[in-house]
């Protein structure tokens, strides 16, 4: 057989992504959360597993992250024991990111299967597949079930489409939120019947591995899953978090309301595109659409803007600028904006705080650091530990005064990073909607019919 040149270029750009991720895996960690989730190692070691809301000082996660974590956190434990005769982080990194990277790669042959080698090659052009191995969080497992989900629906597979949504939503369950949309979609395609097989096959699973949690403690658990993230501050690239910027943090200048305001034009513009949504087509194109733009409302409208939330929607967008961007501005905002709001946000914030000894804000405790220690903690037992050492000794001694200027304007270079973030996603939602509205008839038509209709009933 005789591969064109565009498959030897995938093949060629597979293998580089592939030792990139075998390379990075042992390497680093984000070792602020991994603080936390040590911790739920250690209370699943004294209380059990199922003890980890209750016990554990942060659990902000559904189960699922939970039953991965603690059971490959010891098998690197014990295997690094086996083979050095004590825990080494470097090989319990990579056994811990085994089921990120398999994730990984899995959504990236969903990708060549079902949508295409652009598809595929786009995602795995995308930085942010790389950052979430070298920082790691648990996102790639949570859209590998969305994206199966999707497929599943459309192929009408409701038991599987069923699992994979459980998977999806009790690895980052703020993904639920395309649930509603998805059960619609299997009821219009399909009928009553099979949209309550998916219902069910939803529903049953992640009752079945959410009700130990839950009943162990059901107050620790519904507080630390859902009602933490309420009391948090913006942070981050959410547009929420713009005015903490421009106060440099004091947030304590900000009204109380900054952390619950969000929702509600989250909910107005979430119930307004559902209500589209429902009335639009519901082909296997119009919904595939219909899950990007949203995921990106999601993203977009969300008060907390962690980077690894990126994520969520690559494999989306992969799709979209493959199948339906003609020109290349798309394709290169795609590439570039991970670089740029990940690796550069990261490297001009936490690094440049790093080099000049100093502090580091971190909004979900409403504290600072000294993220000197927090880079090298995040490469601790790793071979490049001792090359970040040297990175931060050669930027202190010719670079210092640059990294000082970015430390001291942290919250400057986070307000203009968000802004080119929340807009170059606005721009991708805008497109999204733009074609729904031609090939998927979405319109708002309805919605003025309705104001016209109560308008001539109201005197």
């Amino acid at each position: 057989m005789v591969l064109e040149s565009g498959d030897v270029r995938f093949m060629a750009l597979l293998l580089v992504s592939i030792t990139v991720a075998l390379l990075s895996a042992p390497a680093s960690w984000n070792a602020y959360d991994i603080g936390f989730f040590i911790d739920w190692v250690d209370v699943a070691d004294h209380y059990g597993i199922f003890g980890v809301y209750k016990y554990a000082l942060k659990a902000a996660y559904p189960p699922i992250p939970i039953l991965i974590w603690v059971p490959l956190f010891k098998a690197g434990v014990s295997l690094s024991i086996l083979l050095l005769g004590y825990p080494n982080y470097g090989i319990v990194r990579m056994i811990a990111k085994i089921p990120v990277i398999l994730s990984i790669y899995a959504t990236a042959y969903i990708l060549y299967k079902y949508f295409g080698r652009d598809s595929a090659l786009f995602y795995l052009l995308y930085y942010g597949v790389y950052g979430i191995i070298a920082g790691f969080q648990f996102d790639t497992i949570a859209v590998l079930g969305l994206l199966m989900a999707y497929i599943y629906v459309v192929r009408d597979r409701p038991w599987l489409a069923g699992l994979s949504s459980t998977l999806a939503f009790l690895s980052k369950h703020a993904l639920a939120v395309v649930f509603p949309y998805l059960l619609i979609v299997y009821w219009r395609r399909r009928g009553f019947r099979q949209a309550l097989k998916f219902f069910l096959a939803t529903v049953v699973p992640c009752l079945v591995i959410v009700a130990p949690f839950l009943l162990y403690d059901p107050y620790s658990f519904i507080y630390k899953v859902l009602f933490f993230h309420s009391r948090r501050y913006p942070q981050l690239l959410s547009i929420y978090a713009i005015p903490l910027f421009l106060t440099r943090y004091r947030y304590w200048l900000l009204p109380s309301y900054i952390t619950w305001v969000w929702v509600v034009p989250y909910a107005l513009t979430y119930l307004l595109l559902l209500a589209m949504l429902f009335r639009a087509r519901c082909n296997s194109d119009c919904v595939l659409l219909g899950c990007m733009s949203l995921v990106i409302t999601i993203v977009l409208l969300n008060k907390i803007g962690n980077t690894n939330y990126q994520l969520w929607f690559a494999p989306f967008l992969a799709i979209f600028v493959a199948r339906y961007s003609s020109g290349r501005s798309l394709k290169l905002l795609y590439v570039l904006l991970p670089i740029l709001t990940i690796l550069f946000h990261d490297y001009l914030t936490l690094y440049s705080a790093a080099v000049v000894h100093g502090k580091y804000f971190i909004t979900e405790d409403l504290r600072y650091y000294d993220a000197e220690k927090l880079v090298l903690e995040s490469f601790r037992d790793a071979p490049a530990y001792a090359d970040i050492r040297i990175l931060l000794t050669f930027s202190r001694t010719y670079m210092y005064g640059v990294h000082m200027f970015f430390y001291e304007n942290i919250w400057l270079t986070r307000t203009i990073l968000t802004i080119f973030y929340i807009g170059s996603l606005t721009l991708f939602q805008y497109k999204i909607m733009n074609i729904m509205r031609t090939r998927c008839s979405l319109s708002l038509k309805w919605i003025r019919e309705i104001i016209h209709w109560y308008g001539r009933r109201v005197p």
